[in-house]
């Protein structure tokens, strides 16, 4: 008799994941869970992981890389950490629109909004974060690059 393996257990509980790479992302178990999978080529269209697509969790990291991304300005730090307000942001970034050939961080200096330290404090954060991003960007992309030499079709003679 040949008869298919039954799945007793379809569900896969996993549990104490190490999220101190993408922690900067705020990235839940189930988006890492969904990236992992799909990196490797084990997602379909029915993948789920608590319910959801694992196309879901996918997107919606991707959408936090790319807002933590936008959030790494200047300006955005520095109203995040409550140095400058919204308003006053706002306000730099109007004065830039009319005059590009200006840095935001010179703006918010002419407009006596920041200390120049505080501009080079927050350009050092900046600088780190996105370092931290591209360190990200490069693992992924060395993951991408293993997954397509797997999945590869070996020629054979």
């Amino acid at each position: 008799m040949n008869q298919e393996p039954q799945n007793l257990n379809p569900e896969i509980v996993i549990s104490n994941i190490n999220r101190a790479v993408f922690k900067m992302f705020e990235a839940s178990g189930e988006e890492l869970a969904a990236i992992a999978l799909d990196s490797m080529g084990l997602v379909t269209n029915g993948t789920t992981i608590n319910g959801k697509t694992a196309a879901y969790y996918s997107r919606s990291f991707s959408i936090k890389r790319e807002n933590l991304k936008e959030s790494t300005k200047l300006g955005c730090l520095m109203v995040k950490h409550k140095i400058i307000t919204q308003n006053q942001l706002d306000e730099a970034l109007s004065f830039q629109k009319k005059h590009p050939e200006h840095k935001i961080g010179n703006i918010l200096l002419k407009f006596k909004f920041c200390t120049i330290s505080e501009i080079e404090q927050f350009l050092f954060t900046q600088i780190q974060i996105r370092n931290d991003i591209r360190e990200v960007d490069t693992l992924m992309d060395k993951i991408e690059a293993i997954k397509r030499q797997l999945i590869k079709p070996s020629h054979q003679e």
